[in-house]
């Protein structure tokens, strides 16, 4: 517990938006017509399912969906931010008639759901691939879209999902009701041993 909160404040002193997220943020609940309560969702279909040597389970986008359903059941939440690297993913999410799902138009979707999308983003960027301002800047968005949310649905096993989550607890001081479909926050202490495929091509140990 210690441990956890520990790093909610580091978080939290760390990340302090700047004017122009803060404003590109606002653009952005503005252009999904951002009303809470919401579900914060974040689908990671990166190298989680393409690379088979990681550790981490590929879920499909109904898994999430069981996830997000159990919360609407208990809290009559039905407005789901979706933030993902999956263009069929989010056809799927406006397709979908049980939930209004908020989903952002990225073009760091496109760059990671098309060719070569089977690569580290890592190592298409250093080969001069994609925009590297234009997918920080949208990873930064999800990362406060995320925060501004009151329940979360994703994996934990994620970077970028678990700091959405670690926005919001900061935002709200508390832990709001969540779902992981993988492992508890920060597995790399809870779980000895676990080992991760890591972009140099060595397993490493998975640490927050």
């Amino acid at each position: 517990q210690d441990m956890f909160w520990y790093h909610i404040e580091m978080f939290r002193f760390i990340w302090r938006p700047n004017t122009m997220l803060q404003r590109k943020v606002e653009e952005a609940k503005a252009s999904v017509s951002w009303e809470r309560p919401i579900i914060s969702m974040h689908v990671r279909h990166g190298d989680a399912c393409y690379d088979h040597r990681a550790q981490r389970k590929c879920h499909e986008f109904e898994d999430y969906l069981v996830a997000a359903r159990k919360i609407k059941e208990r809290y009559g939440v039905r407005n789901v931010f979706l933030a993902t690297d999956n263009v069929a993913v989010i056809a799927k999410a406006r397709a979908n008639e049980e939930f209004n799902f908020l989903v952002r138009e990225t073009e760091s979707a496109k760059f990671y759901s098309g060719k070569g999308a089977k690569e580290f983003v890592e190592r298409r960027l250093a080969k001069g691939e994609g925009d590297p301002g234009m997918i920080g800047w949208d990873a930064a968005i999800d990362i406060e879209m995320m925060g501004h949310g009151d329940f979360f649905v994703g994996t934990m096993s994620s970077s970028l999902g678990r700091l959405g989550f670690m926005r919001m607890v900061g935002m709200k001081r508390y832990v709001p009701p969540f779902i992981s479909l993988d492992y508890a926050w920060c597995p790399g202490h809870l779980r000895r041993g676990l080992r991760v495929y890591h972009v140099s091509g060595e397993y490493k140990r998975f640490d927050c």
